[in-house]
């Protein structure tokens, strides 16, 4: 297990190369993956297990003894049904947010794309970190690592994991915030205007485009000039997305034909 300061938001990833479940015979929940926490009462992971000769689940799970004490069921969200992974490459994900007391969950399977399993809340205690050495000069740490079970399966045969990687990574790379729709955008004056707003990604938290804050200038279609509207978001560790603008146009209708009839007929009108 490696110790660090939790306090930010971290990513947390490993490779699971070829995992060997189909060893044994037993479908007891073999299981490898990855952890975070403190201890093995207060303790989040994501695992990939085994549940039977042809199938395997990826799971997201939370025990936490502080905050739901030691006879509350743990927390858990499964993705159920997949195929034997002895065969295959598991990239498994965690990403923590002390700012919300959340822990999120992903996975990739054979280089395919990344699949968000959920997310579940923690205890404060988990980034807060414990004391780990009794000394009041250094900082308090929370833990992650990588983790093997047989669970309730024979210890014999063994089942051998292989993990290709692993690493703990601070949250520094600000989102990306992409337009939807024109920009400039032209309306006709007297026309009602809708905002086709923005979508904002991010590598830690993935789609925070719910997070987007729109600014700028009202759009009053009953006065014609350019008008500006701004986007802004934040990422769970507080890094800023570069801010996009769109240019609102509000212009006279174009097209329009105007027919003027006489009132009277002139004199020299032939019918």
């Amino acid at each position: 297990a490696v110790g660090f300061d939790a306090s930010q938001a971290v990513e947390i990833k490993t490779t699971l190369v070829n995992p060997a479940f189909n060893d044994s015979s037993a479908n007891s929940t073999q299981q490898a993956g990855l952890w975070f926490g403190l201890d093995e009462d207060n303790v989040a992971k994501i695992v990939a297990f085994k549940t039977g000769a042809t199938t395997t689940r990826i799971q997201l799970q939370v025990e936490d003894f502080v905050t739901e004490g030691s006879t509350a069921p743990p927390e858990e969200i499964n993705v159920e049904g997949l195929p034997a992974l002895d065969s295959s490459i598991v990239e498994l994900r965690l990403v923590t947010n002390p700012s919300t007391n959340e822990i999120s969950g992903f996975y990739t399977i054979d280089g395919g794309t990344e699949q968000s399993v959920g997310t579940l809340s923690l205890g404060s205690h988990f980034f807060t970190g414990t004391d780990h050495d009794s000394n009041v000069g250094t900082a308090n740490v929370s833990y992650a690592g990588v983790h093997t079970s047989l669970r309730n399966a024979d210890a014999t045969p063994t089942i051998t994991f292989q993990f290709d990687d692993f690493s703990i990574g601070y949250d520094t790379t600000p989102p990306v915030i992409t337009l939807v729709g024109d920009d400039p955008l032209d309306i006709a004056m007297g026309n009602v205007f809708s905002d086709p707003g923005a979508t904002a990604t991010d590598d830690f938290d993935g789609d925070i485009s719910g997070n987007i804050v729109v600014g700028g200038d009202t759009v009053d279609t009953n006065t014609g000039g350019s008008y500006e509207i701004t986007y802004d978001v934040l990422d769970a560790a507080g890094n800023a997305a570069v801010q996009l603008t769109r240019t609102v146009n509000v212009v006279s209708p174009t097209g329009t034909i105007i027919i003027v009839k006489d009132a009277q007929p002139d004199s020299d009108d032939t019918f």
